[in-house]
């Protein structure tokens, strides 16, 4: 006999708010994102409406929430491999796109790096601090 597991789906849609919130979005933007409609994922979110597995998958696959975490509350709300960032290009296309180049080139980080080490020796100088 199969024994019958309760879902709480206030508490699920408690956990998808909070994703929602951790990623910095408005439902408006989640819709957006997502594709779904607003009223959808505020009632998914509400309890009101049942989970659909289309807008949990592209939680998993986009923003690689933890499923696990969703439905029971344990473990960590994101998949390893996932950081929160900080988007100053959300309303900018260009912006957006130049992020992203920074965020993954090589030699941007390297000059970023390179740049930043160079104001700590220059912003000791000063003060009789030795440089390294």
């Amino acid at each position: 006999m199969k024994k019958k597991v309760a879902i709480n789906f206030d508490e699920i849609g408690r956990r998808l708010r909070q994703v929602r919130k951790s990623l910095d979005f408005t439902l408006k933007e989640m819709g957006e994102m997502s594709g779904f409609v607003v009223s959808a994922i505020s009632e998914m979110e509400l309890g009101k409406k049942r989970i659909l597995s289309e807008y949990l998958n592209l939680l998993a696959g986009k923003f690689r929430v933890n499923l696990n975490w969703v439905f029971t509350g344990k473990g960590s709300m994101f998949l390893p491999g996932y950081e929160l960032t900080w988007d100053f290009g959300k309303d900018n296309k260009e912006v957006a796109e130049l992020l992203y180049l920074l965020e993954n080139s090589s030699y941007f980080r390297h000059e970023i790096l390179r740049y930043t080490a160079k104001l700590k020796i220059e912003s000791t100088e000063g003060i009789g601090i030795p440089n390294l």
